[in-house]
Parts: structure tokens; C-alpha cells; sequence
């Protein structure tokens, strides 16, 4: 799906001026309050333009007015303050990866309303695994029957990890089954659940959040993200546009060699990024180290701050070495002005993450040196409300909404 370079897209035609600028004004309340004023500023439209689109996306309830403003300095009316509507619509969020799925009904801002998780098996024949997802799903929906009784679901939003070619809803490949290849998760979950499927891998999904969340990015902007949880995702944007490559495969970093010498990787090869910067590398080492099969990740937090002599210099010298090193390499790779690390900060502390800065930093050049690093939570809700902004995403294109606008 199309995401838009920028406030103005220079590929929008004539006969879709309108369609445009109301996907720019949605695009901008959903990251803060406007005046029609300052739309018509930032966009640099007549008042008059602006007027004719926000009339119409009221009386559609897409957009509400939450106020006025305090007036200029030289006098004037008090400006009326508009703001994305957030139960115009429900969005359908399913996030799943090797071991369980999050599903949750979020508002039209992406807040999750309701959600559950359950655990899963990611058996060779996809079907299983999706028929358990689905029984889950239709499950949870009739549950919550009454709520659904007073909205609509707008569309489904699918964030998984593995190469996602998007626009076809085909997941190209995943380590966590090497036997998935080419599954059509799009038709398999748009024939059973009859709405509108949106897919994309986990990374890039929550940078869609991230395009929402932060400031307009300018149009040579690069920003990226890496995810580390039981596997690793990375994603990056120039300006307003997700680098996607051919076939939806591009900055597949997790399984990008890091160490010739290093461990198996999930995938089959050895010293992959992940198999070194993952939650699942961590247990496998902490085990492999301490002879106890049985070690889980909960338990490895709790003995780190426990001060556990083994597992914390493993932690410190290995595992921090690794996430520092592999940010790196990323960083001079793509040379983005802001990498955004999500990770759990219940294990990587502030202490482990100054000492991820300094492996970090230690062979930048110094282009790459002037990146600035945002540690941020990673976890269910993080992945709910990326799975959501997918949908956003593409309902926000100029493809869906010409295609909505004539429904």
C-alpha cells in the first residue's frame, strides 16, 4: 500500500486534490489538535478549502471539535480546536508470533479497548496454526457482541515477524517455521473473518505507529527502528515512507551474519544478528551456560537483579556487547537521525543500557555518530497499537480512500 511522501504528494493528481488534502488533515489530528487556521497554515489551503473538507469529515463524525483556543493578541474570534474522533470507528489488531497471539478491539486512535492473548503452536501446515488463531478470534468477537452492536469494524490489522510481502498479504518466509513459505495470510483471514485484512511484519508496523505518533518528518528524513523480543525486527522511513524493497523484503537485518563464529541461528545459518541480540538467544545461552534446561526468560530477569554472578556478567559482557554492536552496524548502514530501540526495560535497565551505549558508539564514524538513540518499551500493547496503525496506514492512502469515498 501507498504510504504518503509527505504532507503534499507530488503523485496525487488534479482529481484528487480533495482526496489528498483530506487524508493530510486526518494525518495531522492524528498526532495533535488543530485550528482550521493552522490546517489551512500547514497545508496551504484557502479558508475556504479547509472549511468544505472539515464540514464534510464532521457530518461523516470523523473528526470532532473539542474546543476553542485563546484568542490573538490583535483580537478575533477564539479558534475552535479539531481532533481525530476516536470511536468513529473499531479496529480489529491481531499480533502473533512463534509462541502466542494478542487480539484486541482498539478505537479509531489505536487505543486498545479489549483484548485477550493466548499461546499458540506454529505447526508445519499453516492451517492449524491459523484455524486456533480464528476459533480465538470469532470467540472474542462474540463476546464482546454487545459492544460491537454500537461501532463498526473499519478493517483488521495483522503484524507478525518474517518477510511480509504487504501488498499481497503473503508471508514470503519466517524462522520460526522454515517450512512457511508463500502463505496467504490475507485470503485465509479475510474468508473467515469477512472484513478487510491489512499485513504487514512487526517492525514495520510499529513504525506506522511511529509515523503518527512523532512530529511530520521532513521528506529526506531517515528514521529507524529495531525490536528486540524473542526474535529481533527492524524497520526504516524516509520521510513519510517505509522502505519496503522488492517483495516486501527489505532491511531483513535479524538474519544479516554479525559473527561467523557465533551460535546457530533460529534460521539454519550461524552468527546471525539475532541469534546473539534476541530474548530467545539470551535463554539459550543463560541455559547452555548454567546446565538448567528448565531456565525461562522471567526467571533470568529475576536472578540479573538478584545480582546472580553468571548471568550477570553474561548479560554485561555478552548480551549488551551484541545489541551494541548490531545497533551500530544498522545505524551505519542507514544513517538514520533517529534509531528508536524498543526492548523490555525491566531486563536492560538504565545501567545495561548505558553500557549498550558504549559498545554502541565505539566504531562510529562520525556521520553515523551524530544518530540520536531512543530506548523505548516494547510489549502487548506496543504491538496491539502498531498492528491498529497498520490499518490507519493504508485506510489514510490515496488508493483506499478514493476507492472508500465512492462506497
Amino acid at each position: 500500500m501507498n504510504e504518503l511522501t509527505g504532507l503534499v504528494g507530488d503523485f496525487v493528481t488534479k482529481n484528487d486534490i480533495k482526496i489528498r488534502n483530506t487524508i493530510n488533515i486526518l494525518r495531522l489530528l492524528l498526532k495533535k489538535e488543530y485550528s482550521r487556521v493552522e490546517l489551512a497554515s500547514v497545508l496551504g489551503l484557502s479558508k475556504a478549502g479547509i472549511s468544505g473538507i472539515i464540514s464534510d469529515l464532521l457530518e461523516q463524525k470523523l473528526i470532532v471539535e473539542t474546543g476553542r483556543g485563546v484568542s490573538r493578541e490583535t483580537g478575533g474570534k477564539k479558534p475552535i480546536f479539531l481532533s481525530i474522533n476516536k470511536d468513529a470507528f473499531t479496529i480489529m489488531a491481531i499480533h502473533f508470533d512463534h509462541k502466542r497471539c494478542l487480539l484486541a478491539l482498539s478505537d479509531f486512535l489505536g487505543n486498545p479497548i479489549q483484548w485477550k492473548w493466548f499461546p499458540i503452536i506454529i505447526h508445519d501446515d499453516y492451517t492449524k496454526t491459523f484455524d486456533h488463531i480464528l476459533e480465538n478470534v470469532q470467540e472474542f468477537l462474540q463476546i464482546h457482541k454487545d459492544f460491537l452492536d454500537t461501532t463498526r469494524i473499519l478493517a483488521c490489522g495483522i503484524s507478525l515477524k518474517g518477510l511480509v510481502d504487504s501488498d499481497s498479504g503473503i508471508l514470503r518466509f519466517t524462522a520460526a517455521n522454515k517450512n512457511w513459505t508463500n502463505i496467504p495470510i490475507k485470503d485465509y483471514f479475510s474468508r473467515v473473518l469477512d472484513m478487510e485484512i491489512f499485513v504487514d511484519n512487526d517492525a514495520r508496523s510499529i513504525m506506522c505507529l511511529d509515523l503518527f505518533s512523532s512530529q511530520q518528518n521532513k521528506p529526506d528524513d531517515v528514521n529507524a527502528c529495531m525490536c528486540i523480543e524473542e526474535g529481533l525486527g527492524s524497520s526504516v522511513t524516509i520521510g513519510n515512507r517505509i522502505i519496503r524493497g522488492a517483495y516486501s523484503c527489505a532491511v531483513n537485518y535479524a538474519h544479516s551474519l554479525i559473527d561467523p563464529n557465533g551460535p546457530v541461528c533460529i534460521c539454519g545459518k550461524r552468527g546471525c544478528v539475532e541469534a546473539h541480540c534476541s530474548i530467545d538467544a539470551l535463554i539459550r545461552k543463560s541455559q547452555n551456560l548454567t546446565g538448567d534446561a528448565s531456565l525461562t526468560y522471567e526467571k533470568i530477569v529475576q536472578l540479573y537483579h538478584e545480582n546472580d554472578p553468571v548471568l550477570s556478567q553474561l548479560i554485561k559482557d555478552d548480551f549488551c556487547k551484541w545489541i551494541g554492536i548490531a545497533m551500530g552496524n544498522f545505524t551505519q548502514i542507514f544513517n538514520p537521525s533517529i534509531l528508536t530501540v524498543y526492548l523490555d526495560q525491566q531486563l536492560l535497565d538504565e545501567p545495561l543500557r548505558q553500557l549498550v551505549m558504549q559498545h554502541y558508539k565505539e566504531n562510529l564514524n562520525a556521520i553515523a555518530s551524530q544518530c540520536e538513540v531512543k530506548f523505548r518499551q516494547n510489549g502487548k500493547e506496543l504491538h496491539l497499537r502498531a498492528a491498529a496503525a497498520l490499518v490507519l496506514n493504508n485506510y489514510l492512502s490515496t488508493t483506499y480512500h478514493s476507492t472508500l469515498g465512492r462506497r
